[in-house]
């Protein structure tokens, strides 16, 4: 077995025992003897063998058994599941790993870069698991190296009194000084802890780290603050640093923004509950409160089959907050640059300042249903609806119809619905049948965008058939719908507002946009097989740290 597919098994090992006992398979979960959303644990013990600079670290805190018991279609369903991920690389989870496992199951990425050399980067990888049984996990460890080597026999060697096993390629040693092996594989056992490593340079500074506490990630007071702010019980638990991915990311050299990311995961007897904290850089930070009781009333206008919608107060607040965020992460910039780019190309407006500077009331931005009769590859229409009741608002409105002019739009009103609406409308040329006209092409005034202010509400859409949906809502709305409610139900309440996705409606969408998310379909396919919903929302800042719950629906 080679070493990149050896990494590979333990990567998959840990998404794996992380789909398990984030109840991917399990949507008869409420059968399990587990108490949902907590594990035995509370913290990640394993951290205190990762360092403080680690990239990223992701634990499970409860053994999948306890979740799995009771639920015969659950454990059919990962058999299978990992039969198909694990079989090719010549390992078994339940012959090498469930035997001895317990509580825990860590895996760090310790470094971007191990040697540090200029010629191409080695990340550290480190997997630290609980044994509940020690000479189980003596013996799965003795019959995983005789596979691994074949028969032959490993190096081993003593380091600050813990034995390090590892394979026994031809490297330089200096005297007693262990050798370090970069792209080698090493294990080791401190106290009730397995260790495996990719390198021995990474075992050893994982020991070094238990024996000299300031040095690891346990220690560190972004990753406590982190911790602090996660107040729900949890089965699993992540965290990332945030400026040591950005570097090695970001093409900017702008300062980031924050520090750290930790994620909770708890169970409840639908799906998922994920509960974050964005931890700023400094030691303190603003405060600030939740602004809403209740659900966004600009919902209203939002059609109740809608599959995507983003809805909460004061859009301008949430702009600077995103502009803040994005400085140094390619990826957070890049989406956000999209956005803006298309809303420049297809509505000729610069969005901070057309749209988000008035917009200090409650808003709605959604992806309007298809129209009957429209085909899967029609365009994508939008929806904004935004509170009205400021003056600035009619006059950054009317401003935006002098843009629209200025541009060689046309703009004229129309009724729709039985309501005055203005449209956006540009020429142009369209084919007819040969036998109506000689000419084939002709001009047509095609309309690029509408809007109309009904019931104290500002309503933008990208189409005729889009406004006439919005006006037509309050009939049969988005805030109205099973579906909806049953979504954002298990997020308390004052919150920021909601991000609502309906995963079987959005999915060919999101492909279309994002091609790596089929990947990711993929690996957690039985996640995706249930996923119903999903639906996020934002709890304020205290002393800096930003906080955030996902409630991810499962059927």
């Amino acid at each position: 077995m080679k070493l990149r597919s050896f990494f590979f098994f333990l990567a998959a090992i840990v998404l794996l025992l992380l789909l398990m006992g984030g109840g991917g398979w399990f949507w008869l979960i409420s059968r399990s003897p587990l108490n949902l959303g907590s594990g035995k644990q509370a913290v990640p013990e394993a951290a205190i063998f990762v360092p403080r600079q680690a990239p990223v670290m992701v634990s499970l805190l409860a053994n999948p058994e306890r979740i799995t018991a009771g639920s015969h279609s659950s454990r059919s369903e990962l058999s299978q599941f990992a039969s198909n991920l694990l079989a090719s690389r010549g390992l078994d989870y339940a012959q090498d790993v469930q035997p001895w496992l317990g509580e825990e199951i860590t895996l760090a990425v310790t470094t971007l870069d191990i040697d540090r050399q200029v010629a191409g980067q080695q990340p550290g990888y480190l997997v630290v698991a609980e044994a509940s049984d020690l000479g189980q996990a003596e013996v799965c460890l003795e019959h995983f190296w005789q596979k691994y080597l074949k028969g032959a026999t490993p190096k081993s060697q003593q380091y600050q009194g813990v034995k390090l096993v590892w394979n026994p390629e031809p490297a330089a040693q200096v005297g007693n000084q262990v050798p370090t092996l970069t792209n080698s594989l090493a294990t080791a056992q401190v106290g009730d802890r397995i260790l495996f490593a990719n390198d021995l340079k990474v075992l050893r500074n994982a020991i070094n780290n238990v024996q000299s506490p300031d040095l690891g990630l346990a220690s560190a007071r972004n990753y406590q603050r982190g911790l602090d702010n996660l107040q729900q019980s949890r089965i699993g638990f992540a965290f990332l640093n945030l400026p040591v991915l950005m570097e090695a990311s970001a093409r900017s050299a702008t300062a980031p923004a924050y520090n750290s990311l930790a994620i909770g995961l708890g169970l409840n007897h639908q799906g998922m509950l994920a509960e974050t904290a964005l931890v700023p850089i400094g030691a303190e930070g603003e405060q600030a409160a939740p602004r809403l009781a209740s659900p966004v009333q600009a919902l209203r206008y939002i059609p109740q089959q809608t599959s995507f919608v983003v809805a909460g107060a004061n859009l301008e607040q949430l702009w600077q907050k995103v502009s803040a965020f994005r400085s140094g992460s390619d990826l957070i910039c890049n989406l956000v640059n999209q956005f803006l780019d298309t809303a420049a190309t297809d509505w000729h407006l610069d969005l901070p300042s057309d749209i988000f500077g008035w917009v200090k009331g409650e808003y709605a931005i959604a992806i309007a249903p298809h129209s009957p009769g429209a085909t899967a590859d029609a365009a994508t229409d939008w929806l904004f609806v935004a509170e009205a009741n400021d003056p600035e608002v009619q006059s950054a409105v009317t401003h935006l119809d002098d843009l629209a002019r200025r541009q060689g739009l046309g703009v004229s009103p129309l009724e729709v619905a039985q309501q005055q609406v203005l449209t956006w409308t540009e020429l142009v040329t369209t084919a007819i049948s040969q036998r109506q006209q000689p000419n084939p092409d002709v001009l047509a005034a095609q309309v690029i965008g509408a809007h109309t202010t009904v019931d104290n509400y500002q309503v933008l859409a990208t189409s005729l058939a889009a406004i006439a949906q919005a006006l037509q809502a309050p009939k049969q709305a988005l805030l109205d719908s099973k579906t909806f409610t049953s979504a954002i139900a298990p997020l308390p309440t004052p919150n920021n507002g909601y991000v609502y996705l309906d995963w079987p409606a959005s999915r060919l969408f999101l492909e279309q946009q994002f091609p790596v998310l089929r990947a990711v379909e993929a690996i957690g396919q039985p996640i995706f097989r249930h996923l119903r919903s999903l639906a996020l929302s934002s709890y304020g800042t205290e002393a800096g740290v930003q906080r955030n719950q996902i409630f991810i629906k499962l059927t």
